[in-house]
């Protein structure tokens, strides 16, 4: 058993030197906050590993209630971090800090007297995300800035 687990590796190996594949290393280089747009530099690898924004606080009322998802883009496409939408149905108060609490589903139109405030939150984009080298990042709707640490990859 050992005499061919043995050739098994031998042959792994040499396979992949005949495809010329060669193992990397990462190596720390530094911490960045990206916000205007910026490209992963040659030899070096991004991760994202958090989105950083500003308060955003909710109505109580009125006719419409706005979607407040945030975005990052890469590459120039809008890529969705948090998923946040507001919609008129429950009876509650607005909370400290803009927060909100929901008691029950009453069915009241948003523009009624009452106090409206439910969110209904969908799957983003999960951190942290990897960028290789020649992807272009910059901040989006709703997002100040983007923490990123960058690698130097090593041969």
């Amino acid at each position: 058993m050992k005499c061919r687990d043995f050739l098994g590796a031998l042959l792994y190996l040499i396979i992949l030197g005949g495809l010329g594949l060669k193992a990397q290393t990462l190596q720390f280089s530094q911490i960045k906050l990206v916000s205007n747009v910026e490209t992963v530099p040659i030899n070096k690898v991004w991760k994202i590993e958090s989105v950083l924004s500003g308060e955003h606080r909710l109505p109580t009322s009125g006719t419409s209630f706005p979607t407040l998802s945030r975005f990052i883009k890469i590459n120039g496409t809008d890529i969705c971090v948090q998923e946040y939408h507001t919609a008129g149905l429950g009876l509650g108060f607005n909370g400290c800090c803009g927060g909100g609490f929901w008691m029950n589903s009453t069915g009241q139109s948003p523009n009624s007297t009452q106090t409206h405030l439910v969110a209904v939150q969908g799957q983003p984009s999960r951190l942290p995300i990897w960028l290789p080298a020649g992807s272009t990042l910059e901040t989006s709707t709703r997002t100040l800035s983007i923490s990123v640490i960058e690698f130097n990859v090593v041969p």
